[in-house]
């Protein structure tokens, strides 16, 4: 067992990595165990990706409409949906 926990990350683990990764380095044997992770994990795999969306709208006084991405603006644009249908139950 304690080999697996060398090799495979557990959820945790994979998220604390993502949330360093935003602002810090990973080390290749971080970036590797986490993409494995991720490889495996469709609910970490998302928690990457929104949590890049929440950083990309932090930055947002930083960005003015025009550096958006058509990503970004998609992204953001069903982000606004899905909070707006919680705000309303």
């Amino acid at each position: 067992m304690k080999l697996l926990n060398k090799i495979f990350l557990t959820c945790k683990k994979a998220t604390e990595l993502i949330e360093k990764e935003t602002v810090f380095s990973l080390t290749k044997v971080e970036k590797i165990k986490l993409f494995f992770h991720k490889q495996m994990c469709e609910s970490c795999t998302k928690f990457a990706s929104q949590s890049k969306l929440i950083d990309t709208i932090l930055s947002w006084p930083n960005k003015t409409e025009d550096n958006l991405t058509k990503e970004d603006e998609m992204k953001i644009s069903v982000l606004k949906k899905e909070i707006s249908k919680k705000i309303k139950k």
